[in-house]
C-alpha cells in the first residue's frame, strides 16, 4: 500500500465523528508503516484533525499500550498520537523508566496506580509530566508526605484536573496534621490553574474545607469531597458552613457531597445558595435529606439554582434520604425546576431498616404539572410507590417535551400503567426508558414500537457524572 492510499485509508476514517473506536482504526492504519514510507507525514495530517478531538478520546489500544511498556524508550511512531493514557500500577522502578524514556512528554492526561511511596518522588521530580493537563492518581501511595512533595513541585504548573479519589491523602480524619497537608495544596501557587478536584474517599474534614475555601484555587469549578461512611454528621454540618460560604472559590459550580450525612434537621442547608451562586450541579445522594428539610429551605428561600440535582437514597450505610409528597410539591412551588435538567430522586420509597418513605402519584403531579418540568432531560423516579396513578400523569404531562431519559423501575406500576405511557401523544424526545428487566416481550416491543430507537434497560449510570471531573474535556 503506498503513501496516498494509507492518506486516503486515514481520511476516510476521520470523515466520521470523533470516538475512541475511530481512534482505534487510525492507530490499526499505521501499523506496518515505516519512517521509509512516509509515516512523519501521515502522523502530521492525523494530528492535525486530532486537535480538535476531546484528548479523552485519544487513549491507546491495549495492544499498542502493551507494546510500549515492554520497552517505552522505543515506542512506535504512532505513540506519537497518543494523548492520554493509564498505565495501571506501577513501582518506582517502572515509574522511572517511563519518565526517563520520553514517551509521556506529550501526554495531556495520564492515569496510574502507585503503591509505592518511592514512585511519588519519582513522580513529583519528573521533568517529562510538563504538558500534563489532567492526573489521575489511584491506590494507597499517595498518602500525607506524598500529599506535600507532589502539591509544592511546580513541573504540573499547567494540571487543570487533579484526581487523588481514595488515597489516604490526608492520614487521619481528624488533628491538626492533615488539615496542613490541604493546607499545602490549597494554597499552593504553581495549581493556581487547577479547575477540577477529586479528593472524594480522603476524609476531609472541616480544617481541610477550612484550607480549600481560604487556598489559592480561585479557577476552581469542580470539587468532590464524597465519602461512603454514615457518622460524622456534625463534622459534615461545618464542611457545609465553610464551603457554602467561601469566598475564594467564586467559580465553584460542581459539588459531589454524596454520603455524607447530615444532621437530622439540617439537610436544607447543603440545598441552599453558596456565597458566589455559581453551584449548578450538586451531588447530594445519601446526606439525609428529609421532606422537612425541602419545605424549610423552599419557604425561606434558600433554594439554589441548578441544572443537575441528585437527592436520592443512598443505602443502608448513608444517611436516609426521606423526600415525600410534601418535599417534593415545596421544592417545585419554590421555583427548584426552574432550569434544572437532570434530577435523581431514587430510592426514596424503598424499604430500609429505618422504614418506608418516599412520594406517590401527588409528588408526580406536582412534579410533571409545572410548566418549569419542560428543561427536564434526566428524570429518575425508581424505587418510589407512584404506580398507575403516576405514570398516567407522566403520560398525559405536556410540559415533558424535552425528556430524554426515564427511569420507572420499582415504583409498583403494572400494565395499566405501561400501556398509558405507551399511548401517550406527549414524550417526543423520550429515548431512553428504564423499567422493570422482567417485562415481558409484548411490553418490550410495544414500547420500542411508541417511542422507536428506545433502550429499555439502559442504566443512568452515564447520566451521574454530571458533578464529577469531565474527562471527556482533557
Amino acid at each position: 500500500m503506498d503513501i496516498n492510499q494509507r492518506l486516503g485509508r486515514i481520511r476516510y476514517i476521520l470523515a466520521d465523528s470523533p470516538s475512541s473506536e475511530g481512534f482505534e482504526q487510525i492507530l490499526a492504519a499505521f501499523e506496518g508503516w515505516t519512517q521509509d514510507d512516509g509515516v512523519k507525514v501521515g502522523l502530521e495530517y492525523a494530528q492535525r484533525h486530532f486537535e480538535r478531538w476531546p484528548l479523552s478520546l485519544l487513549r491507546p489500544s491495549s495492544a499498542l499500550l502493551t507494546q510500549v511498556t515492554q520497552d517505552p524508550g522505543d515506542p512506535p511512531p504512532v505513540w506519537g498520537l497518543v494523548r492520554w493514557a493509564a498505565l495501571g500500577t506501577l513501582d518506582a522502578a517502572q515509574l522511572r523508566r517511563w519518565l526517563r524514556s520520553g514517551a509521556l512528554s506529550k501526554l495531556r492526561g495520564l492515569r496510574v496506580r502507585v503503591t509505592d511511596p518511592d514512585a511519588m518522588v519519582a513522580l513529583s521530580s519528573a521533568r517529562s509530566l510538563k504538558s500534563l493537563r489532567a492526573l489521575e492518581l489511584v491506590g494507597a501511595g499517595v498518602d500525607a508526605e506524598a500529599t506535600n512533595r507532589l502539591a509544592r513541585t511546580r513541573q504540573l504548573k499547567g494540571l487543570e484536573a487533579l484526581s487523588w479519589r481514595g488515597n489516604r491523602l490526608l492520614g487521619v480524619r481528624t488533628g491538626r496534621a492533615h488539615v496542613e497537608h490541604m493546607e499545602v495544596l490549597a494554597s499552593n501557587t504553581a495549581l493556581r490553574a487547577l479547575r477540577y478536584l477529586d479528593v472524594s474517599g480522603c476524609r476531609v474534614g472541616p480544617g481541610g474545607a477550612r484550607a480549600l475555601a481560604e487556598g489559592a484555587l480561585e479557577r476552581l469549578e469542580s470539587l468532590s469531597i464524597s465519602e461512603r461512611f454514615y457518622g460524622h454528621q456534625a463534622e459534615n454540618a461545618r464542611i457545609v458552613d465553610v464551603l457554602w460560604a467561601a469566598e475564594n472559590l467564586p467559580v465553584l459550580s460542581r459539588l459531589d457531597f454524596g454520603g455524607r450525612a447530615l444532621p437530622e434537621g439540617q439537610g436544607a442547608k447543603v440545598l441552599g445558595r453558596t456565597s458566589s451562586g455559581s453551584l449548578t450541579h450538586l451531588n447530594a445522594q445519601g446526606v439525609g435529606v428529609r421532606d422537612e428539610d425541602l419545605c424549610r429551605a423552599a419557604s425561606e428561600g434558600r433554594l439554589g439554582s441548578f441544572r443537575w440535582l441528585n437527592l436520592a437514597e443512598g443505602g443502608q450505610f448513608l444517611g436516609p434520604q426521606r423526600i415525600g409528597d410534601a418535599g417534593l410539591s415545596a421544592f417545585v412551588s419554590a421555583g427548584g425546576l426552574k432550569g434544572l435538567e437532570t434530577l435523581f430522586v431514587h430510592g426514596n420509597g424503598a424499604e430500609r431498616n429505618y422504614g418506608s418513605y418516599g412520594f406517590g402519584p401527588a409528588g408526580v403531579e406536582a412534579l410533571v404539572g409545572s410548566p418549569d418540568a419542560s428543561s427536564l432531560r434526566v428524570l429518575d423516579l425508581s424505587d418510589n410507590p407512584i404506580g398507575d396513578a403516576g405514570a398516567h400523569l407522566l403520560a398525559q404531562s405536556e410540559h415533558l417535551s424535552s425528556l430524554e431519559c426515564l427511569n420507572i423501575r420499582t415504583t409498583g406500576m403494572s400494565e395499566v400503567g405501561l400501556g398509558a405511557l405507551a399511548s401517550s401523544p406527549h414524550l417526543p424526545a423520550l429515548k431512553c426508558l428504564y423499567v422493570s428487566p422482567w417485562l415481558n416481550e409484548r411490553w418490550r416491543r410495544e414500547l420500542r414500537e411508541r417511542f422507536g430507537a428506545l433502550e429499555l434497560f439502559k442504566t443512568l449510570s452515564a447520566h451521574l457524572v454530571g458533578h464529577s471531573i469531565p474527562w471527556d474535556e482533557f
